[in-house]
């Protein structure tokens, strides 16, 4: 009874264990290989705006291709 919760909690930490170590090390990592303070700041903003545009674009793609699984 509890394992679909389970498998459900394993991925939300999974997610955000990834999710906060990319936000906290990726902008060291490019800046050690040379990427600009602009340029990080790009790439890691990128995240939030497909967090906002991927679901209508995932939405948009659904409708069109006539197979909403």
């Amino acid at each position: 009874m509890y394992r679909p919760l389970a498998n459900f909690a394993l991925l939300l930490f999974a997610y955000y264990a990834f999710m906060g170590t990319l936000t906290s090390y990726a902008p060291l990592y490019f800046a050690f290989h040379g990427v600009s303070a602009a340029e990080v700041g790009v790439l890691m903003s990128l995240v939030q705006v497909m967090r906002i545009v991927g679901p209508t674009l995932w939405g948009w793609v659904a409708d069109h291709s006539r197979s909403r699984r």
